[in-house]
């Protein structure tokens, strides 16, 4: 098989999928220690306990699609679901605005046409390379990509609905590629929320366990797709 691309394979390291989440974490630890944290994530707390776990959920989905959507990181949106809601409530809020904003992301660059957005995409090696990747390995490079991202989430979506692939095998890919990341960043949002209330009740031994698996998954799913694909490269 042809070489799909001159530039290098557009993935992340499995390292910095990690410790850029765990960063944030220590970041809040002693960020706690010198400003009022305390109190903001009380408020935040209490205002997922006034929505409740259904609404709660709703209104963070709402909210990551939109910023997704608008060009806006979805990660401040994260580490706020795992604050507000919890890991598991979290998680399941930034999942399903992940996979809204994926499913309209993609129609979106398909009702637009290629005409308007290969342009853009080849003034950039990155999504260039990404974009050349997708439509010769399909489903597979979704996963590569939703795992190790090297591109914000938007411009995978738009190079996605550009490659070619079809709507169902992209969307199954990303839901299901897009989890060992949701939960990790959920997972680190609520840890970084106890730190700060650390003062006041005791971090669970169950808490920092559910950061360290979520952690080790990324890093191991991470590791084996950097492999493969690296592998797969040198051999054409």
């Amino acid at each position: 098989m042809v070489d799909p691309a001159p530039h290098p394979a557009p993935l992340a390291s499995p390292r910095a999928q990690v410790l850029l989440p765990l960063g944030l974490v220590l970041a809040l630890a002693l960020a706690g220690q010198a400003l009022p944290l305390a109190e903001v994530v009380a408020q935040v707390r209490a205002l997922g306990a006034d929505l409740g776990p259904v609404s709660g959920v709703l209104l963070l989905a709402a909210l990551y699609a939109s910023t997704e959507l608008m060009l806006v990181p979805g990660s401040p949106v994260s580490l706020l679901a795992g604050a507000m809601l919890g890991p598991l409530h979290g998680g399941l809020a930034v999942w399903l605005g992940a996979s809204t904003s994926a499913a309209l992301g993609f129609l979106l660059s398909r009702a637009i046409g290629a005409r308007r957005l290969e342009g853009f995409a080849s003034r950039h090696p990155r999504m260039e390379a990404a974009l050349s990747r997708l439509r010769v390995g399909g489903w597979r490079w979704v996963v590569a990509l939703r795992l190790l991202p090297a591109i914000p989430y938007t411009a995978q979506n738009t190079l996605a609905g550009l490659s070619g692939i079809a709507f169902g095998p992209y969307m199954l890919a990303s839901v299901l590629a897009m989890v060992p990341g949701v939960l990790l960043w959920a997972w680190a949002g609520h840890t970084g929320a106890e730190l700060s209330l650390s003062g006041s009740q005791p971090i669970e031994v169950w808490e920092w366990a559910g950061l360290l698996l979520s952690g080790l998954l990324v890093l191991g799913l991470g590791a084996l797709v950097h492999r493969r694909i690296k592998t797969a490269e040198a051999r054409r």
